[in-house]
């Protein structure tokens, strides 16, 4: 075994697969997953990290040596990862905290470890001219990206989704905004390759137009600000140094007014600005998506897309921020906002459009650290922004052939902490927030070779095996992963078309492949109810049994696992329920787990509204009322809880107060309920 070509080998291996990363990741998503985009995108993003670990470790058992760079944020990026790790220690959910919430999986403990083992892989092994290469993959990724996204607006598959592309594209990054996000992370490297005039220029300065009006499609109101927030002071200094360019000014006024004339064309996604600009723009304003700025809390929300976007955030930052007060030094633990927020989840919340969405983010990725990690997490997150923002400026200040892209990488890397005010980081600008500033160190390296030995020694070629070994173990694992989430993406679709019988065994497969994944369990426990309630009806008594108590088993398992997860206690619930169907006792057991899931939501309509469903199930009309009452206080504008609390009345004796709950819900809330109407023409007298 020849080391020298050995380690050539390792050394492609590192830059092939980095090249891959850059250009494939923004590109990844299946149609046969749970979820399509960030699961995908994630598990990618692990399999390279895998295979970088592995060339680079190669590396160094060839030449015999530790290469590690120890850049300017060694130290920031340490101290970022001791306190996940510590906030994960303490968390309330491990589970969660390790690998991420499920369907995010971006934001666990282990991504932050695979995104540092990439930046120090990444510093250690590539030198300037293959960081610049890999700029450029990033531009390709960001042209394909964006011509796609311009294609959805277009419709050309609009027939393989819910939403409303057009209205808003996502491309191949999953939504609109993590979309703008990515955009204005990349936008400014077009023009920097322009400004260089590299071969091909040309083509690299029409992405910028292309990406600017995929932005303008998104309709993302923090990817719009961000950009223009950040593209004057980009101008401003690229053109005061005088060790730049001088004839940058021109070029960048240029490209701005670019920005501005596509603007005027597509218009904005603010209704404030589009009002000066309508009588200059091809675009009807009618025809762009809209945000309820309706403010009377008994009116139902129902505008193009949801509740007012700042009223859905002040609202989720209001629980974030209580959540913090509760638990200041560590948070509930990494990536567990999904389960913490509806403990102190302001009542205004069920007043959204979104008000039966699990909210798993805080749509403010500096709360969301102040929440889930407390003042640990957040001031090593935040003291990582701020030398990563002081080293990138000290790369601008310094004079060398690739000060440009220093600037323009340091202009991206603000737009993601701008977007991220706004919102939450994702897979793709995750990627970026931790690798762009490895690129910026890598563009100052110079290349270095060493002469080696001919030939290996048995001591590296038993330890080049072990590595090998091990890498292979950690591919078939991730393998498995991801093979467990597509068989239960497969089963979930066989359970929603009540096909339950063939739904079973690829439910077992993935509980076989991933079992400790509590969602898997709480899931597959909901069809077994089902063939118990089937088997039971075809008088197969044993069948039903061994159904019924796989599904006790399975839900309670599931919570087990995890007892913060509010919608396991929900799907408990529906198990049991099922199974009442078989025998009447599991209605109690159904209405205990309602119970156990209002006590971790307590101001949860939903959950309040089915306990009085259960309550009248069960004989109790007296608690079925007390709980729609309640219901209607925690959500003035639920029509159905009106409803029926005004049927509850009226079999309680009470159609004084039947008469006034129907009256308030077809004058209040909607004046076209007809089951209301003809329930208040039986009450009032004849």
């Amino acid at each position: 075994m020849n080391q020298q070509k050995i380690n050539l080998l390792c050394q492609k291996v590192l830059e092939t697969t980095f090249s891959l990363l850059f250009l494939l990741t923004p590109l990844i998503f299946t149609t046969v997953n749970y979820e399509l985009f960030e699961f995908n995108k994630m598990i990618f993003v692990y399999f390279m990290t895998i295979i970088v670990l592995t060339a680079w470790a190669s590396k160094m058992i060839i030449q015999k040596k530790i290469i590690f760079q120890k850049t300017p944020l060694f130290w920031p990026l340490i101290i970022f990862l001791l306190g996940q790790i510590i906030a994960t220690i303490t968390s309330i959910n491990r589970h969660t905290s390790f690998w991420g919430y499920y369907t995010r999986q971006n934001g666990g403990l282990l991504s932050f470890i695979a995104y540092i083992v990439l930046y120090f892989g990444l510093v250690s092994n590539i030198k300037a001219q293959q960081a610049k290469k890999y700029l450029k993959y990033c531009l390709f990724s960001l042209a394909i990206v964006s011509l796609y996204g311009i294609l959805q607006k277009l419709g050309i598959d609009n027939q393989f989704w819910n939403q409303d592309v057009p209205a808003r594209i996502f491309s191949t990054i999953g939504q609109p905004n993590w979309l703008a996000a990515w955009i204005n992370a990349l936008i400014f490297l077009s023009l920097a390759f322009f400004l260089k005039k590299d071969t091909n220029s040309f083509i690299f300065g029409l992405i910028f137009p292309i990406a600017f009006t995929a932005l303008l499609f998104t309709r993302s109101r923090s990817g719009f600000l961000s950009f223009w927030l950040i593209y004057p002071l980009f101008w401003l200094i690229a053109t005061i140094k005088p060790s730049i360019a001088f004839n940058y000014k021109k070029i960048l006024f240029f490209f701005g007014v670019i920005g501005l004339l596509l603007t005027v064309i597509f218009l904005s996604p603010f209704a404030q600005i589009n009002n000066y600009l309508t009588h200059l723009s091809p675009t009807d304003p009618q025809s762009l998506p809209k945000w309820s700025t309706e403010k009377n809390s008994y009116q139902e929300t129902n505008p193009d897309l949801g509740s007012a976007t700042a009223d859905i955030r002040k609202t989720v930052w209001r629980g974030a921020i209580d959540i913090f007060k509760n638990y200041p030094l560590l948070g509930t633990g990494p990536e567990t906002f999904a389960y913490s927020y509806y403990w102190y989840q302001p009542q205004s919340h069920n007043l959204l459009s979104e008000w039966d969405f699990l909210y798993n983010k805080a749509h403010n990725e500096y709360l969301n650290y102040l929440a889930t990690t407390g003042i640990v997490g957040f001031t090593t997150y935040f003291g990582l922004i701020v030398t990563t923002i002081i080293y990138l400026a000290s790369l601008v200040k310094k004079n060398h052939r690739y000060q440009i892209f220093s600037l323009t990488i340091l202009a991206g890397y603000v737009t993601i902490l701008i977007t991220n005010f706004f919102g939450f980081s994702v897979v793709v600008t995750n990627l970026l927030f931790f690798l762009m500033p490895a690129l910026a160190y890598c563009l100052k390296r110079q290349d270095q070779t060493k002469k080696l030995a001919n030939y290996c020694s048995e001591y590296q070629k038993i330890a080049l095996v072990v590595i090998g070994l091990v890498a292979l173990n950690l591919i078939f694992w991730l393998t498995r992963y991801w093979l467990a989430d597509y068989y239960f993406s497969q089963a979930e679709k066989k359970s929603q078309q009540n096909s339950y019988s063939q739904a079973y065994p690829i439910y077992q497969k993935a509980r076989q492949l991933n079992p400790k994944e509590p969602l898997y369990l709480s899931k597959m426990a909901s069809n077994c109810a089902y063939l118990a309630i089937i088997f039971n009806q075809e008088n197969n008594s044993q069948e039903a049994v061994r159904f019924t108590d796989q599904a006790q088993e399975l839900t309670q398992e599931a919570i087990r696992l995890n007892p913060y997860q509010l919608n396991f206690y929900r799907q408990q619930s529906q198990t049991y329920y099922l199974l009442s169907q078989i025998k009447s006792e599991y209605l109690d057991q159904s209405y205990q787990s309602l119970l156990e899931a209002h006590q971790l939501a307590p101001v949860n309509p939903k959950i309040t509204y089915n306990l009085a469903v259960l309550s009248s199930q069960l004989g109790d009309l007296a608690q079925a009322i007390s709980w729609l009452e309640q219901t209607i206080k925690l959500k003035p504008n639920y029509q159905e809880a009106y409803y029926w609390l005004a049927k509850f009345y009226q079999k309680n004796n009470q159609p004084d107060k039947a008469e006034e709950t129907l009256t308030f819900l077809i004058n209040n809330l909607n004046p076209d309920h007809q089951e209301g109407q003809k329930l208040l023409e039986q009450i009032l007298p004849k």
